[in-house]
Formats: C-alpha cells, structure tokens, sequence
C-alpha cells in the first residue's frame, strides 16, 4: 500500500480525511438538530456564544500545548522566542 491513500470515484481521487471528517460533521450536525428538535435548546443566545467562545480558545491553547510537548526539548530551549512556540508546525518538519 502506498501512502498518501485516495478513494477513486469516477475520475476524482479524493483524500479519505478530508472525506471522513465532512462526514463526521454533516453526521453531527443532523444528530444535533435532530435532539434540539426533540428536546428543545437547552443554551439560550448569551451563554451560546460564551460556550462557543470557549470551545475556540481551548481549541487554540490545546493545539499549541500538543505542538509544545511533540518536542519538549525544542520548546524549551525556545522559550523565549514566540515566533517558534507560536509556530503551526513541528520543529521536524522545519
């Protein structure tokens, strides 16, 4: 098997995660409107956005402290430089 594997269908080639993760979020979402149809919404507007707001920023910190401990030792040593710690990428693909 070679990699990166890709799902023909017809003449597109289309990368399978790309495929499962719209797949997962249409998925999701009809289950979401679907138990707000049967159960009613539970969050009002105001605490919505607060719950959304701190889903973003857990996203952020938690991506950023995963980049942090892939290379402990980098992040350590570059501390001080925020342009690294701050970096979308591991310092092994640099």
């Amino acid at each position: 098997m070679s990699f990166p594997l890709y799902i023909p269908v017809g003449s597109l080639k289309l990368y399978p995660h790309l495929v499962f993760e719209t797949l997962a979020y249409v998925i999701a979402f009809r289950v979401y409107i679907s138990l707000r149809k049967r159960f009613g919404d539970a969050l009002d507007d105001g605490n919505r956005w607060w719950v959304i707001a701190a889903a973003a920023m857990g996203a952020i910190v938690g991506s950023k402290v995963l980049y942090w401990f892939e290379d402990p030792g980098a992040a350590l040593s570059h501390w001080r430089d925020p342009a690294f710690l701050m970096a979308a990428k591991p310092s092994s693909a640099r």
